[in-house]
Formats: structure tokens, sequence, C-alpha cells
């Protein structure tokens, strides 16, 4: 593209003013610049941030200077800081630099051939100050010169001496000359114009900021007008505001925020706050734009960010429990509804369960088992689903849990609410353990019972009570309560040493029904149940037996009167009769007299035997003797079981009638004359006594021995049999008859006796007789006896 020279004159300004329809010089690449101002009295930049830079041209050869400025309502607002007139120059924008070439005043072409110029080249100026230019070929792209906006970094600009910053001395006009200026017809800038009110740069400071979310964070922001004149306003535009933030003035009311945009009147800037969106912890950044605007003078705007760190507040949840009820040994279904207030996902949520009773068991919806420590659990939301608890085993106290939701927001401090949850268990009986073992013993004693019941549930909220059934009439427990139903009722503590007599005399086994019973408070009792077998040994139970002393006469039958019986007589007995003690000869008949065998001195009789048993003693003998009576019961293979008693027998002695033999006697009177006379006793058993009694003795006849008794007769002795004579009454041969009765005794019993008729014949002899007188004497005249 051929170089143009395009030529005219800036309308004067004062010393604030900008110029608005210079060329600006498009961005090719998006880092360099292009072209050449000539003969410019300032020139304004746009950067893609929309701060603004300007270079200022200054006649006298002073450097050009870099300010910065903002976009305000689509048009560019800067201030020029500095104005020369004495000579014109030429600047070339490279790169951030600020290059200067040798221009010329007044209206004059300008161009290459005008200025001497040419792409790359540098020569001395009016001034004379050497400067340099380059030209970019890309420069050539300009379009227009109205409407490009061009990035440009700040321009670091050192001072010279020759530098005048706002001397307020400005030309009335400058003719400008325009390189590469575009081939469209640039605005005539040769006619002088009044000078036109300009709006000055305002000056603009924001600090960042940073505040808790969901609070009002303080905007530092101070944006001031730098012409004090009283002529502009100042309004400041903020930017870049969060969907949901709420921006507040000093007073505290809410101000309206279109599309993330406000524009702010200086006065609302103090005091001005702005709370995040809620449950936001996003950082962002604000863009502020500071716009003073001066009459109609096009605005001139300064633009910044101001940095807002929110920082993270982790926000109290909600949560909602029910208070849950269940029987205790049972998972009770926990309803726990915690709820994150902030909802952005920024948060995380936990439940921690705390007061968990030791032994308590935490299941979830699959049934597994969790954790518990120190009676604590920490959850996530998840894991409440299905979430259940079983409280400690066989236990049904009430309890209260603290559910606890904790919302953390990043490293933020956690943020937590808790509420009580109550867990009313209600009672369920357990089922009681419950043990016993068989039982055997003897009839008619006690048989220990091996009973052991418990609870499974220990905490002392159940009782527990056993009852035994079965128990067979007249059988007796040891302790325990006898029901009008024929069960017992025990306490566990009667079990102690617990036994049981069967009935009476009773070796029948028989089953115990044990029942274990327990009973937790309003609860349904649970019973468990055993049977008990009691095997009953049979014993021989001792029989009865009475008996009665016995007498009778020697030598007949004693009737005995034995009298024996089973205690036990529910048949399972025996009884036998056993009598010992029987004297040698003695012998024993039943009622039909016929006589028992007798077998050293013992006999065993059964019962039926008993009937009309008499005993007939030795014979001759009337000892007394005592029978030894036993009675023996025999229950089964058990044991005989026997008593005994004494039966006396007395036996009445009875003299036995004795033998008695004689033999006729013959001899002479007054000669004694031999008596054969041989009595014995027919019980020699030594129990009798033998007498002999002679009567009929003659008067006067005498007996050799003997005693005479006064009735006339004699009595003798056995031995004194022998030798015994009897001399016939003097003188007489008158044969006689003894009558000789030999009389056995047996102690007191009636005399036996046998007589028998003894003649005696007496051989008459003359005696001599023998005479002898007496001498009589008598009155006279008396017959006198003569002897």
């Amino acid at each position: 593209m051929a170089e143009e020279a395009v030529q005219g004159n800036v309308p004067a300004v004062d010393d604030r003013q900008i110029l608005d329809d210079l060329t600006l010089l498009q961005q090719v690449d998006g880092t360099r610049l292009g072209g050449v101002i000539h003969e410019a009295s300032s020139v304004q930049l746009q950067r893609p941030d929309d701060t603004l830079g300007y270079v200022q041209t200054d006649y006298r050869g002073a450097e050009d200077l870099m300010v910065g400025g903002a976009v305000q309502t689509g048009s560019v607002v800067g201030e020029a800081v500095g104005v020369a007139t004495d000579r014109a120059v030429n600047a070339l924008l490279l790169n951030g630099d600020v290059l200067r070439t040798e221009g010329t005043r007044g209206s004059g072409p300008a161009g290459p051939e005008g200025s001497g110029l040419s792409e790359g080249e540098s020569r001395e100026g009016n001034g004379g100050t050497a400067e340099r230019a380059e030209l970019l070929s890309n420069a050539r792209t300009t379009t227009t010169y109205t409407e490009l906006a061009v990035a440009l970094p700040d321009i670091p600009v050192p001072e010279t001496p020759d530098q005048v910053i706002d001397d307020g001395t400005v030309p009335n006009a400058a003719p400008v000359t325009v390189l590469d200026a575009p081939t469209a017809t640039p605005p005539d800038l040769t006619a002088a114009t009044t000078p036109a009110p300009v709006s000055d740069t305002p000056s603009l400071t924001v600090n960042g900021v940073s505040g808790d979310e969901d609070t009002a964070i303080a905007l530092n922001i101070a944006a001031a007008l730098t012409d004090t004149g009283g002529t502009e306003v100042l309004t400041v535009t903020l930017s870049g505001i969060p969907d949901g933030a709420v921006l507040r003035d000093g007073s505290g009311a809410v101000l309206t925020v279109v599309n993330g945009s406000i524009v702010l009147a200086s006065t609302q800037i103090p005091g001005l706050t702005l709370t995040p969106p809620p449950n936001s912890d996003d950082s962002f950044s604000l863009t502020v734009t500071a716009t003073s605007t001066d009459g109609s003078a096009t605005p001139n705007s300064v633009t910044t960010t101001l940095p807002v760190t929110v920082n993270p507040v982790s926000d109290t949840p909600t949560l909602g429990v029910a208070a849950v009820t269940g029987a205790e040994d049972t998972a009770i279904p926990l309803t726990i509804s915690p709820a994150l207030t902030d909802t952005d996902g920024s948060e995380t949520l936990s439940v921690t369960i705390g007061g968990i009773p030791d032994g308590a068991v935490l299941t979830n919806a699959a049934g597994e088992a969790l954790t518990i420590s120190g009676g604590s659990i920490t959850l996530t939301p998840a894991q409440l689903a299905g979430l259940a608890i079983t409280p400690p085993p066989n236990s049904d106290a009430d309890f209260t849990l603290t559910v606890t939701a904790t919302s953390r927001d990043g490293t933020a401090a956690p943020a937590s609410t808790s509420v009580p949850l109550v867990v009313t268990v209600t009672p369920v009986t357990d089922t009681p353990t419950l043990t016993v073992s068989a039982a055997s013993g003897n009839e008619d004693t006690a048989i220990p019972l091996t009973i052991s019941p418990a609870l499974t549930d220990l905490d002392g909220s159940e009782t527990l009570s056993i009852t035994i059934s079965g128990v067979p009439g007249g059988a007796t427990l040891s302790a325990g309560t006898h029901n009008s139903d024929g069960t017992w009722t025990l306490t566990p503590a009667q079990l102690a040493g617990l036994t049981i007599t069967p009935p009476q005399n009773s070796d029948v086994d028989f089953t115990l029904t044990v029942t274990a019973t327990a009973k937790d408070g309003t609860a349904d009792p649970v019973s468990v149940t055993q049977t008990l077998a009691v095997a009953v040994a049979p014993v021989s139970d001792t029989p009865t037996l009475t008996v009665q002393a016995a007498a009778g006469d020697e030598d007949t039958a004693i009737p005995l009167t034995i009298n024996p019986a089973l205690t036990d007589t529910d048949g399972s007995e025996t009884l036998s009769i056993t009598i010992s003690g029987i004297p040698d000869g003695a012998v024993l008949t039943n009622t039909a007299g016929e006589a028992l065998t007798i077998s050293g001195g013992s006999i065993t009789l059964t019962p039926a035997q008993l009937a009309g048993l008499a005993i007939t003693p030795p014979e001759n003998s009337d000892a007394d003797f005592t029978l030894t009576v036993t009675t023996t019961s025999k229950d089964g293979d058990a044991a005989t079981a026997s008593t005994s008693a004494p039966l006396l027998v007395t036996v009445n002695p009875v003299s036995d009638t004795p033998t008695l033999t004689v033999s006729a006697a013959q001899g002479n009177e007054d000669t004694a004359i031999a008596l054969t006379i041989s009595p014995a006793l027919t019980d020699t058993d030594g129990s009798e006594a033998l007498t002999i009694s002679i009567a009929g003795v003659p008067s006067g006849a005498t007996l050799s021995a003997g005693t005479h008794n006064a009735d006339g007769t004699w009595t003798l002795t056995p031995a004194q049999l022998a030798g015994l004579t009897i001399t016939p009454p003097a003188n007489s041969d008158v044969d006689f008859d003894l009558t000789v009765t030999a009389i056995a005794k047996d102690g007191v019993a009636t005399e036996a006796t046998k007589s028998e008729t003894l003649h005696v014949t007496v051989d008459p002899v003359t005696d001599t007789p023998t005479l002898s007188v007496t001498a009589a004497s008598g009155n006279e005249d008396t017959a006198i006896a003569l002897a």
C-alpha cells in the first residue's frame, strides 16, 4: 500500500482535552503495532482489558507519555498530560516503544516525500534531536482510523528536561499529517474550532478483598475525579457480579444488578458491600470502571479488576429424627434425615450417632454390623438408608441417642446440629434355658431332683418361675407350693436341694414335666419344658408283726398267735414268716393237724399257713421256751426287709401218770415182810417229782421207811422203796392189802397217780407169850384192876 499524506489542523483544546478523531492503528497479530502518527498532539489507544494508553507528542522534543484510562459507553476516554507547540514530530508505535521522526509544521504534504522518511529510516528533527522511525509493512492494513481499538501495554517513558506537563500553552491549531491513512477520506481537521469539553480520566484504586461466604464483604473501591472543577460527573461501573450475589450500599439497601453489572454514583461507593451467592465460596473478580463525563464530552474511563476471595463457611445442616419403638433383641429401624443447606456441592455431610449403649449393634441395609467405637459412630448420608439398631442383648432399657449432622466446606470449620433420638424398647420375654437330669432313688425315700433353669436375660428385668407337673398322687416335693391342680410351683431358690418322695411304698417309675417360665414386665411369658424321668428302685418295706405269748399244757398242741402284715400294700411285695427257736422235739401243726417240717429248729411259713398254727412242746416237757418270729417282706429283686418279735410259749406242766408195779408179799407175823414196789415217771425230763403213797397199812404195822402221815398213809420217795419192808401189827397174822399209789407231780401241775394193790400174806407164828403183872392196889371195897 502506497503511503499517502493526510494533512489537517488540530482543533484548539485546553490542557485537559483529548482529540477524538485521530487515527488508531490496527492490531495485526495480537502483539505488534505499526504505523506513524504525524504532528498529532495526543493519541489514545485502547487495550483488550479496556484500559487505555496515550501517546502525547511534545513539539519541543520532549518524550512521549503513556497514561491509563477506561472505556465508557463504547467511547475511549482518557487524559492528555502534556502539550507543546514549537514543533511537530511523528510518533511511531512498535511493541510498546515510542519512536519519533522529524515532521513539518504547517499544512504541507506529508509522507515520504514531504517528511523525508522511508520505512525503517530515522533522521534528525527540527529540534536538532536525532529520531528514528521504523515502519512495519503490516501497518499498512489499517482500514479506518476512527473505529479501531489497539492493545498496547503501558509504556514507561522517562522524563526529559524539556518536557512540559500541563503548562497551559496550547496552540489554537496544530497541522497534522497522518501517514498510512486509509483510502477513506479523513475528516477535515484544518478548520479551527471552539475548544470543546474533555472528560478527564478519573483516578481509580481498588484492593482485593476477602470474606466469608453468605456474609457481606466490604468492597475497597476508591474512585475520584481528576477534574475537580465541578463540570464532570463520576460514575463507577461494577461488572462481573456473580449471579445471585447481593450488592448493598452503605445504608444496607439492596442495589439492583442487571446481567451482572451495575452503574453506581460516586455517593454509593462508600460502605458498599457484596454478599456472594448463597452458600457459594467461589472466589471471583469484579471489573471496576470509573468513568468521568464532562458535559457532552466523550466519557473518559479507567478500568481495573477487584479480586474477591470468598472464604468457605460450613453451613449448619438440617436434621430431622423421629422417635422409634421396637422390641428388645430385634433391629429397630432408625429414622434420621440430615440435609445440607448449602447445595452447591461444596460441602460434605456426615452424621454422628452417639450415646449408643454398650452391646447395641448398628446394622446397615444389607444387615452388616457397623463398627462402633466408644458408643459412637460416624456415617455418611448414604449409610443411613436401612440403618437399624439392635439394643444390647436381652435389654428392654429405653435409651436416647444423640444424632449430630456435621457439614464441612473444604478447610472451613465444620458446622453441626444435634438432636436427641429416643429409642423405646418394648420388653420381650426371652426364652429361658432349662436342663434336667434323670433322677433315681429308692421307694419311700427322698430322691434328689436336678433341675437347672436360667434366664437368658440377665439385666434383672425378668422373673423366673418353675412349674412341675406329673407328680404322682401321694408323692411330695421338699419345697414349693402344691397347687390345687396337682402341679407344684417353685422359685429358683427352692430348687436347691429339691427332692421328691414317691407315694408311700410305691416303686412305680414316673415322669415329671418341668416348665421354666420367664416373664419380663407386662410382656407375655415365655416357657421352656423338659421331661424328667424318675426311676424308683423297689425297697422292701419292713412289715409289721404282732405276736401273743402262748401258754398250754405240756404234751398238748398250744395255739400260736402270729399276725404279720405288709406295710407296702400295693401288691409289689411278698411276705414270709420264719419261726425259729423251736425246741427239739416240739411239733408244729397246721389247722388240719398236719405236722409241718421243722429244720434246725426253724420253719418258714406263708401268711396263710399261720392260720391254726399250734406247737406241741417236746414230749413230757413243761419247759417254757421263746420262739423268734421274723416276718420278711420282699419287693421284686430288692433286698428283703424284716422285723422280728419274740413269742414266749409257756408250757404248763402236766404230771404224767407214772408207771407202777407191785408184787404180793408174804411173811411171818411179827416179822418184817419185804415189799416189792416199782414205780417210774413217764416224764423223764426231770420236771416231775415222784412220790409213793401206801395206804391200808394196818394199824400197828410199820414200814421200814417213809413218812407215816397222820391219815395213816405212808409217803415214800422212790429211793425209800429200796429194801422196803412192812412189819404187820404185833402178833397179827391177819393178811392185808396195801394200796400203793405212785404219784407224779410236775411243778404245780396236778398230780398224776397210778395205784396198785399189794397183797400181804402174814403167816401166823405162835409167839411166846409174855407175862407181866403189875401190882394192883385199890380201895377197899372196890374192885381193883389187875394188869
